[in-house]
């Protein structure tokens, strides 16, 4: 079950850093605190660009596949997916920081 699970990863990681490369689009992680305004929200709640999708969490060692009614917690891990130009106003609506233009 480890070496399955040891696989799944190495392949993940492949499919994330082949998705990296399409145009003006990619992955972003983001950590849920405390002062997050997303923070006991549930995904589908969450006012999100239109051109972004938060597609997992990561929660302690588990990795969950994110649906509408997941609740974000303190200590998730977000994936998104998501237009580069957008990524700065993701930032901002799941962790309350206002951040520069991603380049």
């Amino acid at each position: 079950q480890h070496a399955i699970l040891k696989k799944a990863h190495h392949i993940h990681q492949r499919e994330v850093l082949h998705l990296n490369k399409l145009d003006d689009a990619g992955f972003e992680h983001i950590d849920i605190s405390e002062q997050s305004p997303a923070l006991g929200k549930r995904v589908v709640e969450i006012n999100l660009p239109p051109e972004s999708l938060i597609i997992s969490v990561r929660r302690g060692r588990k990795l969950n596949v994110v649906h509408g009614d997941t609740i974000l917690q303190e200590g998730d891990r977000v994936t998104v997916f998501g237009d580069r130009d957008t990524i700065p106003q993701v930032r901002q609506c799941l962790t309350g920081e206002i951040t520069n233009k991603v380049s």
